[in-house]
């Protein structure tokens, strides 16, 4: 007999089991689940509705018991996710601050999670100062605009002049030229 079969699924373990009995095979097989922590649901009750989070399910370990005419024959031990219960890994969203989350996952389980969230009451203690910077960043600004202002005036002045010493070079060049027409017969 060969049977393929979900042993989290109480109704084909029964069935198996069934097929077993009616083919005077005295083999009963059962499942033994482990301890479950919250479901989503339950976690959801606690919040008051929706969680948010990452949630997942991760590999619990169960025990396959196999019975021949009520006796112990073997117990085989192994893992599956199929009805462990959905586990949440908060990943919460201060508002003063900016949180980082890196989470690896390997074949559906999770392997590493880090979170990096810097302190919130430091963030709102940093908030006044932050404006007392800026206020007074705007008076260095102001003053920065005026130097700035004044260097580009004498800037533009100096340009302007070396245009007029220009103009009276191609004035006199051209004068110049003049008076040599006029003298040639």
């Amino acid at each position: 007999m060969e049977f393929i079969v979900d042993p989290s699924v109480e109704d084909q373990l029964k069935a198996m089991n069934a097929d077993f009995v009616a083919a005077n095979a005295c083999y009963a097989f059962s499942l033994q689940d482990p301890v479950l922590s919250a479901t989503m649901e339950e976690d959801k009750a606690k919040k008051g509705g929706t969680a948010t989070g990452l949630y997942y399910r991760r590999n619990l370990p169960y025990n396959l018991v196999i019975k021949r005419n009520g006796r112990h024959v073997k117990a085989v031990a192994f893992d599956m996710p199929n009805s462990s219960p959905t586990d949440r890994i908060e990943v919460p969203s201060p508002n003063f601050t900016e949180v980082t989350s890196t989470t690896t996952f390997q074949d559906g389980m999770l392997l590493q999670h880090v979170q990096k969230q810097p302190s919130e009451g430091l963030a709102i203690a940093k908030v006044p100062v932050d404006i007392l910077k800026a206020l007074v960043a705007i008076p260095a600004e102001i003053l920065s605009l005026k130097v700035d202002y004044t260097n580009k005036n004498t800037d533009l002045l100096a340009a302007e002049t070396k245009f007029l010493e220009a103009q009276v070079k191609l004035l006199e060049a051209q004068k110049a030229a003049d008076e040599a027409k006029s003298k040639v017969p």
